[in-house]
């Protein structure tokens, strides 16, 4: 008996939704998270299938490697926590493998980073910023810590980047402006 692959699993998911679309407040956004978290999945899945040049359960003559299970992840987006099943390889390391996708220590996306930044830009504090996008996300996405060293790495590509410290001045104009009001 062969198992189902999450990708399967989450195609299932999807098609349950599609089938009750109108007893939901909003399908719209659920139909599109569960789309782009079946598209990311799958990505997932056929990365591994053309590194190992086979299919699942398929036998080759000569293997790279072998699939070793699934491992679970959470990518934080700008709709919320997504949760993917990372496919494993055995010896990935040794064999130079590393997902393009969802590479190694990928636990947000530049669009999450993106609103982080601009909430920091817009004069909100680190700990202002972790509780608005609580609220719009119904669910904790970003930790004061998590907050501040996303301004901190912005801050330092911003500077390593020759832009002349834009950031940094922006934060300095706008906490000056703050101070004055």
């Amino acid at each position: 008996m062969e198992k189902v692959a999450p990708s399967e699993r989450f195609r299932h998911e999807l098609d349950e939704v599609l089938g009750g679309v109108g007893e939901e407040q909003d399908p719209i956004e659920l139909v599109g998270r569960l789309g782009a978290r079946l598209i990311l999945q799958q990505a997932l899945e056929d990365e591994v299938t053309d590194f190992l040049g086979r299919e699942r359960y398929e036998r080759a003559g000569e293997s790279v490697s072998y699939r070793n299970g699934y491992e679970p992840r959470t990518v934080k987006t700008t709709s919320g926590a997504m949760r993917l099943e990372r496919p494993r390889i055995r010896d990935a390391s040794k064999l130079g493998f590393e997902s393009r996708v969802l590479g190694k220590g990928v636990a947000r996306t530049h669009a999450l980073e993106s609103l982080v930044i601009s909430g920091f830009l817009r004069g909100l504090s680190t700990r202002d910023v972790e509780a608005a996008l609580e609220e719009v996300f119904e669910e904790p996405i970003a930790s004061k810590s998590t907050v501040s060293r996303i301004c901190e790495e912005t801050r330092e590509r911003d500077t390593a980047s020759g832009a002349g410290g834009v950031l940094s001045s922006t934060t300095s104009s706008t906490a000056s402006w703050m101070r004055s009001i």
